[in-house]
Parts: structure tokens; C-alpha cells; sequence
């Protein structure tokens, strides 16, 4: 995977900003490589009741992270799509 030139917030923020929400996903499974996690983005787990997509798991020390990236526009998109996105990735995680 590309480097990314990350030594401060600032960095991670201006990085977070420039980057198409298409490759978030990658930029966050990034951060979680660099710390030792093992990562993986975009991925479909299927079961008897159906299949879940979740855009970045990330494992270390026997514990799981799953991560639902969102990367609004505004601070009005924010606000409003919160709860949605908070009540669909509670659904995901009891999957």
C-alpha cells in the first residue's frame, strides 16, 4: 500500500480531507496497519441470516474493531445521517 506522509494531526487531517471517500476505507485500514493491528477494508461476511459488508475490521491482542467509515461533506450531513449510520452499525456488529 501507498505511503502516506503522516507525522502530526494536522497531517492526518489534511490527508482525511484530500482523500476521496472512495479511498478512506484504505486510509483508515492504513492507520490501523501502522499500529500493529491486522487489517483488512471492504469486507463481506456471510452467515445463515445473510451477508454484512463492513468497511474495515482490524484485530490485535484477541480483540475485534469494526469500523464504519464515514467521511461527510458537511457538518449538516453529519448531524443528520448520524444516527442512521450509528443505529445500521449496531446492527452490523450483532451480525
Amino acid at each position: 500500500m501507498r505511503s502516506f506522509p503522516i507525522n502530526t494531526i494536522s497531517d492526518l487531517e489534511r490527508i482525511s480531507h484530500a482523500t476521496k471517500w472512495q479511498y478512506f476505507e484504505k486510509l483508515v485500514a492504513w492507520i490501523f496497519e501502522q499500529n500493529e493491528f491486522e487489517a483488512e477494508h471492504n469486507v463481506v461476511k456471510k452467515t445463515i441470516m445473510g451477508k454484512r459488508q463492513f468497511d474495515v475490521i482490524a484485530t490485535k491482542f484477541d480483540k475485534i474493531f469494526l469500523v464504519e467509515c464515514k467521511k461527510w461533506k458537511s457538518k449538516g450531513e453529519r448531524t443528520s445521517a448520524l444516527k442512521s449510520a450509528v443505529k445500521k452499525h449496531l446492527e452490523r456488529c450483532d451480525f
